[in-house]
């Protein structure tokens, strides 16, 4: 029997406000998490916060982030029976292939004095921990389940409160304990959304591989560009470091965390909802999906104009209320990587990601550009960081319009 247009239209709203009560529920909770540690804990003990998860979003850049698209493209393709073989050597292939270049990498940093060995394993099961849910939540959330993929997300946001203060009850606050919180509540996740992907997924040991391109030609693109993508964005939390300028760093991260996290919030919520669409009419939606991301980073961006003095004030400790116009760089950026995404779904589903490359290495190269000249003439500057960070997204959003006009015409 049909199903009638006017009853899918009442699920559809009723499913967008659960998914937006849910989201309003991680917001605050994880507004929370920012009041916590920004009040215990120093800019300089953030910026190592920081850092050790800017190194381990690069591990995540440069194997995870391109194998989880090429995985969702790779399932979406394969119907219902999800062909359990195929992806678990695959996974274990690139969990292996991420082992050895920590390892080598991290010796290097080790050698350097900027890592300790225990912060070497630390990043890596981290980054592995945030793959494993982030890949979960992206394969059940394109099946359909995404009120489990929302209270997921609640449950992370929740985890890492309860982690962090349990932590500092037995041990002296830092930026580490702050990074293992993290990673505490990363594992608890993904246990949680293991177990019911194995429940709820038709998974099989018989079901026929789907025809895909092969994994490193289709990936590699990807990769650079995710890894360039990182560097572009969060360079600063490592450079200011290097740099024996931890703070300004600490101090744009925080506040423009805030609006990020907002965005981040809506942002997740429509592309729980619209991203399938990319994946079900094979990239042809794209377009759709753009317009209306512009639109919503604009209506939050002007939100947070008027209301960043107070929020910031309200969220973080006194010391970053005088840096509350940063806040909008958050927005900004976070919106400006919903859009991305977006093309880079597109890009893999159309075996077409090399243009895509291009301009994300443009981008890394002028975000990296204007941090050494942030820190070059204005050291002590937080909005310096966000003007070339702004800078960069302008690069990356101007080149992959100019290609989707050419591609079009």
């Amino acid at each position: 029997m049909r199903i009638p247009d006017s009853f899918r239209s009442v699920r559809l709203l009723f499913d967008v406000g659960f998914l937006a009560m849910l989201r309003v529920v991680a917001i605050v909770i994880g507004l929370a998490y920012v009041k916590i540690y920004t009040n215990r804990l120093p800019p300089d003990a953030l910026g190592i916060f920081f850092y050790l998860g800017t190194l381990s979003y690069l591990l995540n850049a440069l194997l995870f982030v391109p194998f989880d698209f090429y995985l969702q493209a790779y399932c979406s393709r394969a119907g219902e029976r999800l062909p359990v073989g195929p992806v678990a050597r695959m996974t274990a292939g690139v969990l292996a292939a991420a082992l050895i270049l920590v390892a080598a990498i991290g010796a290097i940093l080790v050698a350097l004095g900027q890592l300790a060995i225990l912060d070497i394993v630390s990043l890596y099961i981290v980054a592995v921990l945030l793959f494993g849910c982030i890949s979960l939540r992206n394969l059940l959330n394109n099946r359909g389940h995404r009120r489990i993929v929302a209270g997921a997300l609640v449950f992370e946001a929740a985890g890492r409160v309860c982690a962090f203060v349990s932590l500092i009850l037995f041990l002296t606050p830092s930026g580490r304990l702050l990074f293992a919180s993290a990673g505490i509540a990363l594992f608890l996740e993904l246990i949680g959304l293991a177990i019911y992907a194995a429940i709820r997924l038709q998974w099989a040991t018989d079901a026929t591989p789907p025809a895909s391109p092969a994994l490193i030609p289709a990936t590699a693109p990807v990769s650079v560009s995710a890894a360039c993508n990182l560097v572009q964005l969060q360079a600063y939390r490592t450079m200011y470091p290097w740099a024996g300028n931890p703070a300004p760093a600490a101090i744009f991260a925080v506040v423009a965390n805030v609006g990020s996290a907002g965005m981040s919030a809506v942002g997740q919520i429509f592309a729980q909802i619209l991203l399938p669409r990319i994946y079900q009419s094979q990239g042809t939606y794209i377009r759709h999906y753009i317009r209306w991301a512009l639109l919503l980073t604009l209506a939050v961006a002007a939100f947070a104009w008027i209301a960043a003095p107070m929020l910031v004030a309200f969220i973080t400790s006194p010391q970053y209320s005088a840096h509350a116009e940063l806040m909008v760089f958050g927005v900004l950026l976070e919106g400006a990587n919903v859009i991305v995404s977006a093309v880079t779904v597109g890009s893999m589903l159309k075996d077409d990601t090399r243009r895509l490359m291009v301009w994300n290495i443009a981008g890394a190269v002028v975000g990296a550009a204007g941090y050494a000249v942030a820190l070059t003439i204005a050291p002590a500057s937080p909005a310096a960081i966000g003007l070339a960070l702004l800078l960069s997204q302008v690069v990356v959003l101007g080149g992959l319009g100019l290609n989707a006009r050419r591609r079009n015409s």
